[in-house]
């Protein structure tokens, strides 16, 4: 996981490229300012902006606190070991940065396809085992209907890779 911005030393006036593949101290940050300008004013965080996030998921060009982007690199860092990288990039298709921690608490579900979703949804409702005819009712049931009129009436969206995403 890459996490990129454009750190703007709001004393100086000067900008660098930071490469957050981990959280970054306001030390480090600082060296990279003098390294690259020859002299840092920055006294602490305060003196930091940073100016748009990027990452292979999603580009974002708002401002955020050099503490907001610290934890957000903490938070995508958890995330993608928890989910990995494919369900990472459905996730950020309709959802931001700021989002991250809803997923982290476990208010997105993230499943690897429609069946799986459609799997737990039977099962959650006792489908799978509610007998019709000679079989169970989940088997008659039409996925693709069942599926659209929940994506309809829901917080489930299927991403461009076929994970479905739902916000609970």
């Amino acid at each position: 996981m890459l996490l990129i911005t454009f750190v703007k030393n709001l004393r100086d006036g000067n900008e660098t490229k930071v490469m957050f593949e981990h959280p970054r101290s306001f030390e480090d940050v600082r060296a990279m300012f003098e390294e690259e300008y020859g002299f840092c004013n920055a006294q602490s965080e305060e003196d930091f902006v940073c100016q748009g996030l990027y990452s292979e998921y999603r580009e974002d060009e708002e401002d955020y606190t050099f503490e907001n982007v610290n934890h957000l690199a903490r938070e995508l860092e958890r995330c993608e070991a928890e989910y990995g990288e494919r369900k990472l990039k459905a996730f950020f298709e309709e959802y931001s940065y700021q989002d991250l921690k809803s997923l982290a608490d476990g208010f997105v579900c993230i499943y690897s396809s429609k069946e799986e979703y459609l799997d737990d949804i039977y099962e959650l409702y006792g489908l799978t085992d509610k007998k019709f005819l000679w079989t169970t009712v989940d088997v008659f049931l039409n996925d693709d209907y069942v599926f659209s009129e929940i994506e309809m009436n829901g917080n489930v969206y299927q991403a461009s890779n076929g994970c479905i995403v739902e916000m609970a």
